[in-house]
């Protein structure tokens, strides 16, 4: 019968025993780190631009079971997209940021705070959730 040994990291091992000693079977890693990268903190409104999600776990690339992503306006406080799967996770995803998620609500802001919110392994033991800010410059209100 295999032993399984779980590890702080949250690594799993699969052992299996032989005569004499154990043979690794499996290494499992799970992501413990996600990073997400946009390519400015400020934006224009309307602006279409894209999130790039990093995985890691254990220091290496790590591909999740499942990533979901969101946007909200913490401004107005109103979801802009509800969660949305990324339909093939990797080591690396990319995430587009539309003009309709980067437009204006109220016009009486200069800008509005706007935010960026990944989940992946969503409702596993490994899950992580990570969230992004970035606001969103009102033209109309510089003019």
């Amino acid at each position: 019968m295999p032993a399984r040994l779980e590890l702080q990291t949250g690594d799993l091992l699969e052992l299996q025993p032989t005569a004499t000693s154990y043979i690794l079977l499996q290494s499992c890693f799970y992501p413990d780190q996600v990073e997400i990268g946009i390519p400015q903190t400020i934006v224009p409104e309307r602006t279409t631009f894209t999130a790039t999600v990093y995985t890691r776990g254990a220091g290496e690339g790590v591909t999740p079971t499942t990533m979901h992503y969101r946007v909200d306006c913490l401004s107005n406080k109103r979801v802009l997209r509800e969660w949305t799967a990324v339909s093939t996770p990797a080591e690396s995803n990319e995430i587009v940021i539309s003009s309709s998620d980067n437009q204006i609500l109220y016009n009486r802001f200069l800008y509005e705070t706007k935010q960026l919110t990944v989940k992946v392994d969503t409702d596993l033991p490994s899950q992580v959730i990570k969230r992004i800010e970035y606001r969103v410059t009102n033209l109309k209100a510089i003019e």
